[in-house]
């Protein structure tokens, strides 16, 4: 064996720690560096793809709610003219409605639409869009297809409205 000065052996010993701190870094450091960015870079690919899911989630919602909202409107049938008629009367536009007549027509076998045209003479506007905004309130599927209002001839203040009205519901 040989004997060795005990400078050779401080350089000894720290040579020795050089070469344990070196294999450290390279086989225990840098791979637990390596893993620890690989999981924090997947780790906000999932965050990434979890706040997808909850926004297509939300807008699935969201739209199953709309679903369920317009087929609780489609179940209503009938009664059209009626509901119109009564809502005109507590308006106090009864009086002034020259036509009201229905016509049916059938969407793809499933669904029915019918038409509804409303034409008013002589009214003021206030009580008109009371009974516009009353109609569209209520919990029916209906769609105002066309709106006309024009200055009626007998009186300044009053006006001629003509209101096509579509009623949608289950055949």
């Amino acid at each position: 064996m040989m004997n060795l000065s005990p400078r050779e052996k401080k350089l000894l010993l720290v040579f020795a720690i050089f070469l344990s701190l070196i294999i450290g870094y390279y086989f225990i450091l840098t791979p637990a560096m390596t893993i620890i960015q690989s999981s924090k870079n997947e780790y906000e690919k999932n965050k990434n793809s979890l706040l997808k899911l909850n926004k297509i989630y939300n807008n699935y919602s969201t739209t199953k709610h709309k679903k369920n909202r317009y087929n609780s409107m489609l179940k209503i049938k009938g009664g059209e003219s009626t509901f119109l008629s009564t809502l005109s009367k507590k308006y106090n536009l009864l009086d002034n409605q020259t036509v009201l007549r229905t016509s049916n027509t059938f969407i793809r076998n499933k669904y029915s639409k019918k038409i509804i045209p409303l034409k008013f003479e002589g009214i003021y506007l206030k009580p008109l869009f009371k009974f516009i905004q009353e109609v569209e309130k209520s919990n029916r599927l209906i769609k105002v297809s066309t709106f006309i209002l024009r200055s009626a001839v007998k009186n300044r203040n009053t006006y001629d409205a003509n209101i096509t009205f579509e009623f949608y519901s289950f055949k």
